[in-house]
């Protein structure tokens, strides 16, 4: 995986001229604006705020390496469901708003179904990268699910592989 390589782009952007004092031709005449290109270095590294550093840590993905071209969150089948798409959500952590995605509940959402995984063209493992945004609610053990709070026909309906995924999803 890519997690610790990052990569600058330099990119080449127009940029236009102004007249000024110094495009004055010696005979007096001022001399045509040009459009010419500029320089700008573009960087897929993290900005980040330590929370992000952290989801890139319980991960090992390079978030970084999301070209936001939309496909996760097209194929996504929970996206109605949650605040934030996928690809808003790589898009936030590129910029270091951790905690902005881990207020929102699309992480919880998130099904773990990983069908963005697969069609993603980057190979990045979205579902790892939720998996990790949940983790750093509940390493600060915070609990989203009592056991004690379920009732009890609740517990006998509910098949136990549901039971065991939502506390190891929803528990700390």
């Amino acid at each position: 995986r890519t997690s610790e390589r990052t990569t600058d782009r330099r990119y080449n952007a127009p940029f236009d001229f102004r007249v000024g004092a110094a495009d004055r031709r010696f005979d007096g005449r001022v001399r045509e604006p040009q459009r010419c290109f500029m320089s700008v270095i573009v960087s897929l590294r993290p900005h980040g705020d330590r929370a992000t550093s952290r989801v890139a840590k319980i991960s090992g993905e390079n978030v970084g390496s999301c070209m936001q071209c939309g496909t996760c969150s097209a194929v996504c089948p929970m996206v109605d469901s949650m605040e934030l798409s996928s690809r808003q959500v790589m898009l936030l952590l590129q910029h270091g708003l951790a905690e902005r995605v881990v207020e929102s509940k699309t992480a919880w959402v998130c099904a773990s179904c990983h069908t963005c995984q697969v069609r993603c063209p980057r190979g990045i493992e979205i579902p790892r990268v939720m998996e990790a945004l949940r983790q750093l609610v509940l390493r600060q053990n915070e609990d989203l699910l009592d056991p004690r709070g379920i009732p009890e026909r609740v517990l006998g309906e509910v098949p136990a592989i549901a039971m065991v995924a939502a506390f190891r999803k929803f528990t700390a």
